[in-house]
């Protein structure tokens, strides 16, 4: 049990130390996640936003908390139309505030004349003497109806026309009026934060994705405690206890592959404990036995390859040693599949077969509840059949909850270690890691829109001279465009004109990332505007 307190320590570093970009919050703060965009808000700001307004005023989050250089190191966080900025100093109502994006885009107007200021203030106009303009009619509605002075500031100009608008400026916001819209829908606002995103780009360190703080403390704690584990460098994932001697048992990476999440209890399978692998996911069934026992999820069932059974006529006899029946699905395996189905767990690894032995994309196939498996001729070693990647599908298609699929850092010692001398020496460069974004989460057609790219090695080290290559993929259509080599820094970044899509398309971005060690693909995506 020595080489638990290592572990530990990495865990406790982890939640407690907090770096330039760096994620401040607890773990045992709320977080939010926006699939949309793919960022999480915490703590104070989600307290902030969902009490304020959240997506109607705000938006959706574009970028990570982190700290801002260039606003004297405020905690900060930019949505589609606002910066929050956490200012500590402050009393409790106004530590979260809002950044003056208007003003630092210069939107600043001359005040009204002296002529035409209000005699006195009505429920139709007020006069604001600290910047010397008046709000009226529906922006005033509106503006008293969602805020005031706290989410949008002293107006900075007068409404005014523009670009076939009638608008209005604030210090935080930019008002439009839509007079074809609903009553309630008179105001929108426009989306100032990305706009300022795009003009001056993120602070350092703050276009890095966010890792959620409550759910990698989770998986590290679940590591801290289990008696044994071991680290896949490959993937960045710990298999422990059960589901490794499992994993060990039944031959390891050639049946389930790599672990492509860590262990963790599935709110959507009853809390389970469960874990993701490249062909397989582990079950932890306590109700199985005094001990409880391991099993694999029925994949195959779950992503929808049940196929017909049989007619009658075709059911081989009992007798037949080169062809087996299962009445509880109604199909056959034979030849090789039946020898490796027999060799390597039967019903409780594989599950009943849900197709015969088929034809598909070139490959000879056979389906089974908890595996896909596909059988090479020229193949030698176990009959030449080896198991598809059903896991991968699984996690690709429909996703798994939370954040449990993020790669985790090695523990520094070796099980038992406890001295320097048992340090275990850093890895050679073996892969890539990687992470794309765009700057509009949200983007119209035929407007510009960048793409960001930025490579590690697996000790976190910038890779210079990587090639980048985008796959933009439209309903219609793909375009392949290629990118800049990575710099010293290992970013690199590509604008490009969206192509014309319906309304809230999503767009799919493969980057194809190659150098002389290794390729990798990552994905990102952006929304077309509604």
């Amino acid at each position: 049990m020595t080489h638990r307190l290592p572990l530990l320590l990495l865990v406790l570093s982890l939640i407690f130390v907090t770096g330039p970009a760096g994620w401040a919050q607890g773990s045992d703060e709320a977080c939010r996640y926006f699939p949309e965009t793919e960022q999480y808000v915490c703590g104070s700001f989600l307290e902030f936003f969902e009490s304020r307004g959240g997506l109607e005023i705000f938006g959706y989050p574009l970028s990570p908390s982190c700290q801002d250089p260039t606003h004297g190191n405020l905690r900060i966080q930019y949505f589609q139309r606002a910066r929050f900025e956490l200012h500590p100093d402050a009393p409790p109502a106004y530590r979260v505030q809002l950044g003056l994006l208007a003003d630092e885009l210069d939107y600043i107007f001359p005040p009204v004349p002296e002529e035409k200021v209000p005699r006195s203030n009505t429920p139709l106009h007020h006069y604001f003497p600290e910047t010397r303009h008046t709000v009226s009619y529906a922006f005033l509605d509106y503006f008293r109806e969602h805020g005031g002075i706290d989410i949008f500031g002293y107006p900075r100009s007068e409404f005014m026309h523009e670009a076939g608008r009638v608008v209005q400026y604030f210090q935080r916001a930019k008002m439009e009026w839509h007079p074809e819209s609903p009553r309630d829908s008179l105001i929108e606002l426009t989306n100032l934060g990305e706009e300022y995103l795009d003009r001056f780009g993120p602070p350092p360190g703050c276009d890095q994705e966010a890792v959620p703080s409550r759910e990698s403390a989770d998986a590290l704690a679940t590591v801290a405690a289990s008696s044994h584990c071991r680290y896949f460098e490959e993937t960045q994932h710990y298999v422990c206890d059960d589901f490794l001697d499992f994993f060990e048992a039944h031959d390891g990476l050639r049946v389930f592959g790599y672990p492509l999440t860590e262990a963790f209890a599935d709110p959507t399978r009853g809390h389970m404990r469960v874990q993701y692998f490249q062909r397989a996911r582990m079950e932890w069934h306590p109700e199985a036995g005094t001990d409880g026992e391991v099993q694999l999820g029925l994949l195959a069932d779950e992503l929808g390859y049940t196929f017909p059974p049989i007619r009658p006529d075709r059911i081989p006899s009992s007798d037949d040693e080169t062809r087996r029946y299962f009445p509880e699905t109604g199909h056959t395996v034979e030849h090789q599949f039946l020898q490796f189905f027999r060799e390597n767990g039967g019903v409780t690894m594989l599950g009943y077969p849900r197709s015969e032995m088929t034809f598909e994309d070139g490959e000879i196939v056979q389906y089974f509840q908890r595996a896909r498996l596909v059988w090479d001729p020229a193949e030698q070693s176990h009959y030449g059949i080896k198991l598809a990647n059903l896991g991968e599908i699984y996690v690709e298609r429909i996703g798994i909850p939370g954040d449990y699929d993020r790669p985790l850092p090695p523990s520094r010692h070796k099980p038992g270690a406890g001295s320097e001398d048992d340090v275990t020496p850093p890895p050679s460069l073996t892969q890539l890691k990687a992470t794309a974004s765009v700057r509009h989460p949200v983007a119209e057609s035929l407007t510009t829109q960048t793409l960001y790219l930025y490579v590690q090695d697996q000790r976190e080290r910038p890779v210079e001279g990587a090639a980048p290559t985008a796959v933009i993929r439209y309903p219609d259509r793909q375009d392949v465009l290629m990118m800049s080599l990575t710099d010293p820094h290992g970013f690199s970044q590509l604008s490009f004109q969206v192509r014309p899509a319906n309304p809230k398309e999503r767009i799919v971005i493969d980057v194809i990332v190659v150098n002389s060690h290794s390729t990798l693909t990552v994905q990102t995506f952006f929304v077309t505007a509604y």
